[in-house]
C-alpha cells in the first residue's frame, strides 16, 4: 500500500502533513514505502506482499529466502531451493541452481541433464550379466547337493539291505541310530543350536566348504562396513557422519532451518540422532560412596578429565559435579554444573570464588513441576551471609519480563569480588525457549560483561546438560559466526559432550539452537545509552543529517525478522477491507 508507515514517518509524522489518502497498493512488483522497492524473485512471477515484499507462495527455481533475492547455496535448485543436486553428477554439489542439470557432466553409467537415467549398455550387459552367474551358480549348487544325498540314500540303502541278508535279523529290530547318533529324531540330531554340517553328512569336500563360509563372511563384512563408512572416528565413540558435520554460511542459516524444518522436522532429528550419547569418559571420582550423595541426578555425571577440583586440604572434599567446556578457540571459556543441592551450597560458592567467577547464567527455577530443581545458594536480603570462610551480600536486584539480574559482592581472606548473576525464568525443563528472548537475555549478559575477566562463565540449570548445553552451544556459535562467517552445531556439540555427558538433551533444545542463532544474525541486538541515543536524534532532525539512512537499516533489519504475511492472512485482510 502506498505511503506505509516507516520508522522515519512515525518520527516526522509524514502521513499527518501530507494528506495523501493512502489508499492504493503496491503494483507492478513493487512493495513498500511509496511502492520505491522491487519485488524478489517470487515463484510464477507473483506480485509479492504489498507491505513487506515476502512471496506469498515461495521462490522462484533458483531463489530462497523471505524476499526471494538470494540465489540456491550450491547443492540445491529448483523453487525456493527445496531440490538437490543429483549424486550421479561428475561434481555432486555442482548443478544449475535453476533446472538441476549438472553443469561438469555426469559419472560414468548414467545420463540425462540431471543425471539420473542410466545407460542402456549397463543395464542390458553388465546387470544381466551378473544376475545370470548368481543363478547359474546357485542352481549348480543345489543339483550337487540333490544328486549326492540321493546317491548316499541309494548307497545306505543298500548297506541295510545286505545287512538283512547276511545277518537274517528281522528290519524293524536294526538300529538305524547307530549310522548317525545315539539321539532318537532329527530335532535331537540338529541338536541344541538347531543346525547341522551338511558338507560332513554329504562328504562335500572342504575346499567348497571353506568358499561358502567365506562367501557369507564377506557379506557380513559389507553390511557392517556399509553402515560405517562415513563415520568419523572421533574419541571413544563420540562419532558423526562427516557428510553431516558441515559448516554453515550465516546468510544460508535460514535456508537450512527451512529444509531441516521439513517433514515435521525430520532434518533437526536425523541431525541431532547421529549424536553419540554414551558415557565417554570415566566418571570415576563421582561414582565414590561418599561423593554420590553430592550429585542431583544418579545418570549425570562430571567426566575425571575435565571435571572442576576444588582446592581443599581436607580428604574427598575436592568433588563437585561440574566440568570445564572448551570453546570454538579451543579456551576454558564455561563452567557447566548441576544446580546447587543443600549439601554443595559451600562447594559451589568455593568454586566461583576459587575459579575467579563473575558471571553465573542460571538457567532453572528453584522449583519447577513441585520439585526442587536447585538449591538456592544466595542471600535473599542485602545483609551479608557467611559460608564457611566466605561472605556473600546482595547490594541489587532488577526484575525484567523473563529473567532477573542480581548483584552480589562476594568476600573472602583474600579480598573480594563483585558477581552477577542472571537468572532466565521463563524456560521449562527439558523444553525450549522464545529465541527471541534468549537473544535478548544473551545480549544482556555480554554486554555487561567485564571486559579485563578471562575467568570462565559458570553455567547450570538442574542436571547441568540440557538447558545448560543449548545456552552454551548458543553463546559459543555467536561467537564463532561473528568472527568467521560460518556456523557447525553439530561439531560444537560434539565438542561439549567430549567435556561434559550428554550436553543438549532433546532435538527441540538442539533445533532451538539453530532458531536462536537465526534471530541473533538477522537482526543483532544493539543498544545506547540514553546520551548517545539523544545525540542521534539531534543528528536525525538536522537539516544535512544522513542519519536516517542508519535507522531505515535498522528498521529494515526489523522487518526482516518478522513474520512474513502468508497467503490466508493476506486474503483476510482484503475481506476485512
Amino acid at each position: 500500500m502506498r505511503c506505509v508507515t516507516s520508522f522515519r514517518e512515525l518520527v516526522q509524522s509524514v502521513l499527518r502533513d501530507s494528506g495523501v489518502l493512502c489508499n492504493e497498493e503496491c503494483g507492478n512488483h513493487t512493495f513498500g514505502l511509496e511502492c520505491k522497492q522491487k519485488c524478489g524473485n517470487c515463484r510464477n512471477k507473483e506480485q509479492c506482499n504489498h507491505v513487506d515484499g515476502s512471496c506469498l507462495n515461495g521462490c522462484d527455481s533458483g531463489f530462497f529466502g523471505g524476499m526471494c533475492h538470494t540465489k540456491c547455496p550450491l547443492g540445491w535448485y529448483g523453487h525456493s531451493c527445496r531440490k538437490n543436486c543429483s549424486i550421479n553428477c561428475m561434481v555432486s554439489s555442482d548443478c544449475d541452481r535453476v533446472t538441476g542439470r549438472c553443469t561438469q557432466g555426469y559419472q560414468s553409467g548414467w545420463e540425462g541433464d540431471r543425471c539420473v537415467t542410466k545407460l542402456q549398455r549397463w543395464e542390458s550387459n553388465v546387470q544381466p550379466t551378473i544376475a545370470t552367474l548368481t543363478v547359474s551358480v546357485l542352481v549348480t549348487v543345489v543339483i550337487i547337493i540333490v544328486v549326492t544325498s540321493f546317491a548316499i540314500i541309494q548307497h545306505r540303502i543298500q548297506l541295510l539291505n545286505k545287512g538283512v541278508g547276511m545277518n537274517s535279523t528281522p528290519r524293524e529290530e536294526i538300529d538305524l541310530e547307530d549310522d548317525f547318533t545315539t539321539r532318537t529324531d532329527y530335532s535331537e540330531l540338529l541338536g541344541t543350536d538347531t543346525s547341522v554340517n551338511v558338507a560332513s553328512i554329504l562328504n562335500i569336500p572342504s575346499t567348497i566348504e571353506n568358499s561358502e563360509m567365506h562367501f557369507f563372511q564377506d557379506m557380513s563384512e559389507i553390511k557392517h562396513d556399509s553402515s560405517s563408512v562415513s563415520i568419523d572416528d572421533g574419541d571413544q565413540g563420540n562419532r558423526l557422519l562427516v557428510k553431516d558435520i558441515t559448516n554453515i554460511k550465516i546468510h544460508e542459516l535460514q535456508f537450512v532451518i527451512d529444509n531441516h524444518a521439513l517433514d515435521n522436522g525430520e532434518g533437526f532429528k536425523r541431525e541431532y540422532e547421529l549424536l553419540s550419547a554414551e558415557e565417554q569418559y570415566e566418571c570415576c571420582v563421582g561414582k565414590r560412596p561418599e561423593n554420590v550423595p553430592k550429585n542431583r541426578y544418579k545418570t549425570i555425571l562430571p567426566y575425571d578429565q575435565s571435571r572442576v577440583i576444588l582446592m581443599t586440604d581436607a580428604e574427598y572434599t575436592d568433588y563437585i559435579n561440574a566440568n570445564y567446556v572448551k570453546d570454538n578457540d579451543g579456551k576454558i571459556a564455561y563452567i557447566a554444573t548441576q544446580g546447587p543441592k543443600g549439601r554443595t551450597i559451600n562447594d559451589f560458592r568455593l568454586m566461583v570464588w576459587q575459579e575467579n567467577v563473575t558471571q553465573i547464567v542460571m538457567l532453572t527455577n528453584l522449583i519447577e513441576g513441585g520439585k526442587v530443581k536447585c538449591k538456592q545458594y544466595w542471600p535473599e536480603y542485602t545483609d551479608g551471609e557467611f559460608y564457611g570462610n566466605i561472605s556473600i551480600r546482595k547490594y541489587e536486584e532488577t526484575q525484567y519480563t523473563f529473567y532477573i539480574i542480581r548483584k552480589f559482592n562476594m568476600s573472602h581472606n583474600e579480598g573480594s569480588r563483585n558477581v552477577t548473576q542472571y537468572h532466565f525464568t521463563k524456560w521449562p525443563d527439558h523444553g525450549t525457549p522464545d529465541p527471541l528472548s534468549l537473544v535478548f537475555f544473551h545480549s544482556h549478559v555480554l554486554r555487561t560483561r567485564p571486559g579485563e575477566t578471562q575467568a570462565p562463565t559458570v553455567v547450570h540449570c538442574s542436571g547441568g546438560i540440557g538447558r545448560t548445553g543449548t545456552y552454551i552451544a548458543f553463546d559459543a556459535l555467536c561467537k564463532e559466526g561473528k568472527s568467521k562467517g560460518t556456523i557447525n552445531v553439530a561439531s560444537y556439540v560434539k565438542v561439549m559432550r567430549s567435556y561434559r555427558m550428554n550436553m543438549v538433551q532433546t532435538y527441540e533444545q538442539y533445533k532451538a539452537i539453530y532458531l536462536a542463532l537465526d534471530e541473533e544474525f538477522k537482526a543483532p541486538v544493539r543498544t545506547k545509552s540514553i546520551s548517545a541515543f539523544r545525540e542521534s536524534m539531534n543528528h536525525f532532525f538536522g537539516e544535512d543529517s544522513t542519519d536516517h539512512v542508519i535507522f531505515e537499516k535498522e528498521f529494515k533489519s526489523l522487518s526482516d525478522i518478522k513474520p512474513a504475511c502468508t497467503k490466508m492472512i493476506s486474503e483476510m485482510s482484503h475481506y476485512t477491507q
